[in-house]
């Protein structure tokens, strides 16, 4: 599959498969934003959440769901929970629904330590890698000495109200991609990141509600313990100890299990090792969902062999965007289709897509 397909989760053209993401306005992803791309063709489509989901949500899904499946009726649509409540409760509302907490789809040939940085000789006590955003909560952070943080630039440009005050709550920190950009936010590619938090002694996860936070997996794959917070979305699934510390929304307590786990003189190699034997495991048996949903609605004996598709994709999100426009076109012209006319999407608030 081509990466112009990869870049709006098509998985697969023949059969047709897709892995996107629910992002409002569209609670189906792809198949609920883009429905005529897949009008009169037998498609499998997966769909994974950006968000921790609650009672509405879970009612939102499901009218969706009986709404597009009535206007694809060759189609299936299948949610990705991430976690087992999710799985019930969405399978109860009617939703065909599998467990697969994005988290496992974390790349390992990239998130992974790196022979020159171990903890002895670590350069932050601790890093996050979250977008500046309130719900992320950085002032939690602001009792460690020796914080880094890797963060997106700002939705807009600029310098947020909300940056500002989390420059002025954690003045000692560390804001990487600035000091990489000499002043200016600099991104850093999937490397660069893993190279920081192989730089690090642990990592943090600090907001209360959110998705399966990916940032969580790759500290973990990165041989970095954690500290976090407790939450709802679906990130805790991989939390074992000694390799992580659950802490109250204190910043005093948030520096204290940092220096806990600086005692515990963990080894990078443990935690990646241990970490990686779950991932498999869990890998192994979404690959086997997925294959058997193959199998019964599209007749294929086995779809795909490894999970690399799913890793390799960037998920569509929202329908209205420029960047989702510009990378339909080349699906809608293998599929023979034309994109309708951009509709107007209504303001929303920010939601996860870690």
């Amino acid at each position: 599959m081509s990466s112009a397909f990869l870049d709006t989760g098509i998985l697969s053209l023949k059969p047709l498969v897709t892995f996107t993401k629910r992002h409002r306005p569209t609670p189906l992803g792809l198949a609920g934003a883009c429905p005529e791309l897949f009008a009169g063709r037998r498609s499998l489509h997966f769909v994974s959440a950006c968000w921790a989901l609650g009672p509405q949500d879970m009612a939102e899904i499901a009218s969706e769901w009986r709404r597009v499946s009535g206007m694809l009726p060759d189609a299936l649509i299948v949610f990705l929970a991430s976690t087992d409540d999710d799985v019930v409760r969405l399978s109860r509302s009617g939703v065909p629904t599998v467990l697969g907490n994005t988290s496992i789809l974390v790349d390992e040939q990239i998130f992974k330590p790196l022979p020159d940085y171990d903890f002895a000789d670590a350069a932050y006590d601790a890093i996050y890698n979250a977008r500046f955003e309130p719900y992320k909560r950085h002032g939690l952070a602001r009792s460690i000495d020796n914080l880094a943080l890797l963060y997106d630039a700002p939705f807009g440009g600029g310098v947020s109200a909300h940056e500002a005050g989390i420059r002025e709550a954690l003045p000692r920190a560390r804001f990487l991609n600035h000091e990489y950009g000499k002043g200016r936010h600099a991104p850093l590619d999937k490397t660069g990141i893993a190279r920081e938090i192989n730089r690090a002694r642990c990592g943090l996860c600090l907001s209360a509600v959110e998705g399966a936070m990916r940032a969580s997996m790759e500290y973990l794959m990165c041989g970095v313990p954690i500290v976090s917070t407790h939450s709802v979305g679906g990130r805790d699934r991989y939390y074992q100890a000694p390799y992580a510390i659950l802490v109250p929304d204190d910043a005093d307590a948030v520096r204290e299990a940092t220096v806990e786990l600086r005692r515990r003189k963990l080894s990078k190699l443990a935690i990646r090792d241990h970490m990686g034997r779950i991932v498999e495991f869990e890998r192994k048996n979404f690959l086997e969902a997925v294959n058997a949903l193959a199998r019964t609605h599209l007749g294929a004996a086995r779809l795909f062999d490894s999970l690399a598709p799913f890793i390799g994709a960037q998920p569509f999100t929202e329908p209205e965007s420029d960047w989702s426009r510009r990378r339909l076109v080349p699906v809608a012209q293998a599929l023979g289709v034309s994109l309708p006319p951009p509709r107007e999407s209504p303001a929303r608030a920010p939601e996860s897509v870690a």
